[in-house]
Formats: C-alpha cells, structure tokens, sequence
C-alpha cells in the first residue's frame, strides 16, 4: 500500500461469532487546512519558534487531496502587504494505488508549501509586526472557507490572539458580549458555518487569558465555527488535529 495513502482499518463483525470477522478499507477524507500565522512582536520567540515547526509538520503531513492555505495575519487593515497562498494537492486517478509520478507531484506541492512558509516567517532578525489585526485576518480566511465549500476546515490560528488594531487592545481590555453583537448587527463577524478551530500560542493560564479564550469561543460560536476549549493551546498538538 502507497505511503502516501492513509487508511483507516474498521473490523465488521459478522453474526454471532465474536471471532468472524472482516477488515473493510475506508479512505481517508480530504481536509482544507487554513493556517493564519501571527509575526506579531508580543509572540514570544519560543512559541514563534513552535508556530513554525508546527507549521511545516502541518505542510509536510499534507496528503493526496487535501488543501493547503498559508494567510499572513494583518497589522492594521486589509490594505496591508500580507503574504497569502493557496493550493490543491493532487488528486490520483487511482486513490488506492496512486503512481510515482502523482507521489512526486505531491511531494513538490509540500515542498512548494515550506518554501512559502520559510518566505513568510523570514529570519528570526527580521523586524516582527507591532499590531495585529484579527478580526479583519479572519475576513480574509472566511473567504478561503469558501473555496472549499464541500470540504472539511480546520482553521489554525498561530497567534497568541491579542487583537491590537484599530481600537480594541486585548492586553489590556478584552471586549465583552455586547461588543459581539454589534458587530453582528453590523454584519462585521464573518461566516465559517463548520469551521474546526484551532489556536496555537495563547496564554489560558491567567485570569485575563481565560477572557481572551472566552471572547474568542463566542466570536467563532456566532461565525458558525467551533473552537473547542481542548483546542485552545500554549504548545502545538502531538498530532495534526484533523477535527472529526
């Protein structure tokens, strides 16, 4: 079987014996992953050391099928220089036995992928961003979402998602509800109808983090994404979360 074809093995039990059995093969279902990556200076550069691992794991474990998008976070509005790419894995003709040529194909693709990761990150004495704008990184991603519209999203967040941008400071106010709803009565809080969200680089173990992760899970709640509180991290996940 291909390396570059993961499958899942399920046992079907048949009648009553516990001992029959059969091992059908399920294909592996093909996953949009949307990594907004924050170069914000109130990242600490370990956890923006972490960001970028994790970034390439993601890349790199990208398989057959699977779509692949790198958005720069803004620092203060859509009019900013931000880097964004976007791009398809190939697809074989024949999923459980694709060739060397389609093996090859997806392995450019990764690599293409890291080389925009690595245009993205820099070096680490390149200047590093003094805002960050969120809210308007996530209009930019919900457009994305709409690409894919029959695939499954997992949206990663590699920031430590303090808003700091045109007005609202997160270090040191964080908004409460009724802000939300004024951005939804004015149609500002963008759609992600079943979006998986995942963040990588908060800081939930202060009291003011806690309000930033809150903020953030009734933000994405009324955008029809979910943000489950076990995917809101200091450290990347052991594994790609493929949201399920």
């Amino acid at each position: 079987m291909s390396s570059g074809i993961r499958w899942l093995w399920l046992l079907a039990l048949v009648g009553c014996d516990p001992g029959a059995g059969e091992r059908n093969l399920v294909a592996r279902t093909p996953r949009h992953y949307i990594l907004v990556i924050d170069l914000s200076a109130s990242l600490a550069p370990r956890l923006m050391a972490a960001s970028r691992s994790f970034a390439e794991t993601v890349v790199q474990r990208l398989d057959f099928g699977d779509r692949i998008t790198l958005v720069e976070m803004l620092q203060i509005g859509v009019g900013d220089t931000a880097a964004r790419w976007s791009h398809r894995m190939p697809v074989p003709l024949d999923s459980g036995d694709p060739t060397t040529r389609e093996e090859t194909a997806l392995e450019g693709a990764r690599r293409s992928g890291l080389r925009i990761l690595r245009l993205i990150y820099g070096e680490p004495t390149d200047g590093r961003a003094m805002h960050t704008d969120i809210f308007r990184t996530l209009h930019i991603a919900a457009e994305y979402v709409r690409i894919e519209p029959d695939m499954p999203t997992v949206l990663m967040l590699l920031s430590d998602m303090l808003q700091s941008a045109n007005g609202v400071e997160m270090a040191r106010k964080v908004p409460g509800r009724e802000w939300i709803d004024e951005q939804q009565r004015a149609g500002l809080i963008p759609r992600m109808t079943g979006t998986c969200v995942v963040v990588v680089g908060a800081d939930p173990t202060t009291a003011q983090g806690v309000r930033v992760r809150e903020f953030w899970r009734e933000y994405f709640r009324i955008a029809g994404a979910r943000l489950d509180p076990a995917n809101y991290r200091t450290t990347p996940p052991d594994e790609v979360p493929d949201c399920r």
